[in-house]
């Protein structure tokens, strides 16, 4: 796998590797070792690995060549559709520009929470800031609803970690079955690389945890019910809360107040 790398076959190491863990899981019933699942994970994210002796082809010799993007492979722009006749948040949407500008050139994860009760518009928020700065993650943007609050079952780490990494062009065979394992990966394709990742509709801070990156210029928005404070134990989260825009409050006080009008 190393020698392929080097040469720049990528696709063949991998290859070698997906060959290998067929073997281990139908002769022996096991999975790959560390060693082997560390050097195909150095070489699907494109770092340096040193396993052992320098100047040796056995663990140790440095992989430097970096992957090569599929031919064709597209950049991952999931962002749901912009919507065309936003209006309003002006302030929100300049305190998002200011949480990305004060992090700029540093590999600390930026995260912004916006938080509000149901139908505010956070996920309208959220997907309008990553369209009109869209030029800022030349990587791309991945998105992934979480279902924290919808009727039925929420997102689970393994679902989200999956349709992720898909997003990242990992293909079926070489996304790991261990939760963990995929954390692990998601993170190491994110460390060299400036996305945004967009997490809609979570419902607690557990759901969300082993969804940021590591060290990445990446930079992270979830939009939830709650305001996910618990966040804040294990990571800077810059919280953002919505309310309800100033025109609705008057149309919502207008539809009381004809409904007490008909009352009385």
């Amino acid at each position: 796998m190393r020698a392929l790398h080097r040469a720049g076959r990528t696709p063949e190491a991998l290859e070698e590797f997906r060959a290998g863990r067929r073997h281990f899981r139908d002769e022996l019933g096991l999975d790959p070792g560390e060693e082997l699942t560390r050097v195909h994970q150095t070489i699907l994210s494109g770092e340096a690995a040193e396993a052992g002796k320098p100047g040796e082809n056995a663990p140790g010799t440095a992989i430097t060549a970096p992957v090569p993007a599929a031919p064709g492979s597209p950049v991952p722009r999931q962002l749901p559709a912009d919507v065309t006749r936003f209006t309003g948040r002006v302030e929100k949407l300049r305190r998002l520009d200011m949480l990305l500008s004060e992090e700029e050139g540093t590999a600390a994860v930026v995260i912004s929470a916006i938080a509000g009760t149901a139908g505010v518009g956070k996920t309208a928020l959220a997907t309008h800031w990553g369209h009109r700065v869209a030029a800022r993650f030349p990587d791309g943007q991945l998105y992934v609803n979480l279902h924290g609050y919808s009727r039925g079952r929420a997102t689970t780490g393994a679902q989200a970690l999956d349709r992720l990494l898909r997003g990242l062009g990992v293909v079926d065979d070489e996304i790991p079955h261990d939760v963990d394992e995929r954390a692990g990966l998601y993170r190491s394709l994110l460390a060299h690389r400036r996305m945004l990742i967009v997490l809609d509709n979570a419902a607690t801070p557990e759901q969300v945890r082993p969804l940021l990156p590591g060290s990445s210029p990446s930079r992270v928005v979830i939009t939830s019910r709650d305001a996910l404070r618990g966040l804040s134990v294990t990571h800077d989260v810059r919280g953002i809360v919505l309310d309800v825009l100033p025109g609705r409050r008057g149309d919502r006080a207008a539809q009381q107040a004809r409904g007490q009008k008909r009352n009385g």
